[in-house]
């Protein structure tokens, strides 16, 4: 192997190693919750999670600093390979914003129906309100800052996105990485204020432990936000189609 082949090399390396650390810290992560509470299985399964984590964050820097060490592509070079994978304009938009809708409706049905109702079976859907609004552990006001806030985000990274369509670098595979990891984020955010004040607000409304109560719905959202992540970090890092250097084409 050539000295010049050497970051090319550790850069694949690398991206392969971080993509492949993220999967498995996420899925065990992911498992750690359907083990017994507070047990050495669950201890040594976080551990692993974090050990895993803990290696896709250095392998993602080590792939970050090989990737500056990479032959510059020419402008030339650059629009060619736009040619074979244009980013999704309006089209990418509109599907994301379709996902998106899709997402916060789940959310939402989630977190205000069907978790409600599984914590407190003796009531209805009615009884269940009115006794929290009494006890002022329901909030309106928060449930429709933190949608706002969630709406917000994903109208800047839809703007962003037709913004950067314009740019030659922005292939469609990063198109797609950018779409997926900007609803990801959003999604979190109303995922975050939503579960938290409605887990916090069941737990002193009605004397339970926060938490999932619906098991289907909850590891449904989980396995969607653990898509749309995984399909952000492939898109935005996974490694450009490499040129030979300027010196290389003049050996050749």
């Amino acid at each position: 192997m050539k000295e010049s082949e050497l970051p090319a090399s550790i850069n694949r390396i690398a991206w392969r190693t971080a993509f492949i650390s993220l999967i498995i810290a996420l899925l065990v992560f992911i498992a750690t919750p359907l083990l017994p509470a507070s047990s050495p299985q669950q201890k040594l399964a976080l551990m692993a999670s974090a050990g895993f984590g803990l290696l896709f964050i250095v392998a993602g820097f080590l792939y970050f600093v090989t990737e500056l060490k990479q032959p510059t592509r020419s402008i030339e070079q650059v629009k060619a390979n736009r040619i074979s994978s244009p980013p999704p304009d309006w089209r990418g938009l509109g599907l994301t914003g379709f996902i998106w809708l899709l997402g916060m409706g789940l959310l939402a049905a989630h977190f205000f129906y069907w978790n409600p109702l599984a914590a407190a079976p003796h009531l209805t859907f009615q009884e269940i309100y009115d006794q929290m609004k009494l006890a002022q552990e329901f909030s309106p006001k928060l449930v429709i800052t933190a949608g706002s806030i969630a709406l917000l985000i994903q109208l800047g990274v839809g703007a962003l996105h037709l913004l950067w369509c314009k740019v030659a670098s922005y292939t469609g595979t990063r198109a797609i990485g950018w779409l997926a990891l900007g609803t990801w984020f959003s999604l979190t955010v109303a995922w975050l204020a939503w579960g938290f004040h409605m887990s916090m607000g069941l737990a002193d409304t009605f004397a339970l432990t926060g938490g999932d109560y619906e098991v289907v719905p909850s590891t449904l959202v989980s396995l969607v936000m653990t898509a749309l992540f995984l399909t952000g970090i492939y898109g935005l890092l996974r490694p450009a189609p490499r040129h030979p250097a300027p010196a290389a084409l003049q050996e050749a």
